[in-house]
């Protein structure tokens, strides 16, 4: 005697969904059978839903059209096969699934998605390493200060200053980064306000602003956490965002808010709008040894469009 109990039409498991476990005890006519009724019982709950609607409110409402030609589809024309049957007969509603998703192209991993068992994609099934990125470029300011004058007065004055002098300046430039940061930043910072490719998006975490000092020069420094590797288009693109933000957004604010020294007020700048300005990795600034000798690729000193962070404050 047969003891499996298996759920059919005539036992469709008292309205609740079928496990996998209890399909695959059935017949592949058994997993039609019931897969049809469910189809049925699902047809009739959506009639329900429209009693106490007049013929010609119902004629008006194309969702009724769509769900009664696809159910007539699938109750007369359709032949799944019986892995696709399956994935629908463990759904409570698989004809709204099927009006919902419809023409259904991809059956199987559409119902694995709603079922909770689609195919994870292999970059998110793998989780990318994830480096720092470092972007140099040069650093300058200006120092406003008061002086005596040959005649006892005081006089005001002002030096420009290049990485060399800003060297003394390094814990007056972070604490003028940290400053900057808004709270909206805190997270990404500068990626916050990025609108380019999804690809740079989703691979580039997070971009906040630091300097370092190199061969007795003061940098501003980018630094990125980003999953995987660029490719060389998508590194361009970052180095754009950056040069941006230098020169119209972030920059743009930081250098008009005076840092208190001893000496003086200082003007810091990110941006220079001229020949002297680079934006480098480690490996081009000659940090990292490189896998073959090429020459330093420098970015185009012309701002750039698109969005930038405003200057709130």
């Amino acid at each position: 005697m047969d003891n499996r109990n298996p759920v059919t039409a005539e036992n469709p498991a008292k309205g609740k969904p079928m496990t996998a476990s209890d399909i695959a005890q059935m017949t592949d006519a058994e997993v039609l059978e019931a897969l049809r009724s469910l189809l049925d019982k699902n047809m009739a709950d959506f009639d329900a839903t429209l009693d106490g609607l007049t013929k010609e409110e119902i004629a008006e409402m194309p969702e009724v059209a769509a769900t009664r030609d696809i159910y007539c589809f699938l109750q007369y024309d359709y032949e799944p096969e019986r892995h696709d049957a399956e994935l629908l007969l463990r759904m409570d509603n698989p004809l709204q699934f099927n009006v919902e998703n419809w023409p259904c192209y991809n059956l199987t991993e559409l119902a694995m998605n709603a079922l909770g068992e689609g195919p994870v994609k292999e970059a998110e099934e793998k989780t990318l390493p994830q480096t720092t990125l470092k972007l140099y470029s040069p650093l300058t300011a200006e120092l406003f200060f008061k002086e005596d004058n040959e005649y006892g007065d005081t006089d005001e004055a002002f030096a420009t200053l290049d990485g060399w002098d800003l060297v003394e300046y390094k814990d007056t430039v972070l604490q003028a980064i940290e400053d900057e940061i808004l709270p909206e930043e805190r997270e990404r910072g500068l990626m916050h306000y990025f609108d380019g490719s999804k690809e740079v998006d989703e691979k580039v975490h997070s971009l906040f602003l630091s300097a370092e000092v190199i061969d007795h020069h003061l940098y501003g420094v980018a630094v990125c956490q980003v999953s995987g590797a660029l490719t060389p288009e998508q590194l361009d693109e970052l180095k754009e965002t950056c040069i941006g933000q230098y020169a119209d957004g972030w920059g743009e604010g930081v250098e008009q808010r005076p840092r208190q020294t001893s000496e003086g007020e200082l003007y810091i700048h990110f941006w220079q709008g001229n020949n002297s300005f680079f934006l480098r990795t480690a490996q081009e600034m000659g940090l990292e040894q490189a896998p073959e000798k090429k020459p330093v690729q420098t970015v185009s000193h012309k701002k750039k469009t698109g969005k930038i962070r405003g200057d709130e404050r």
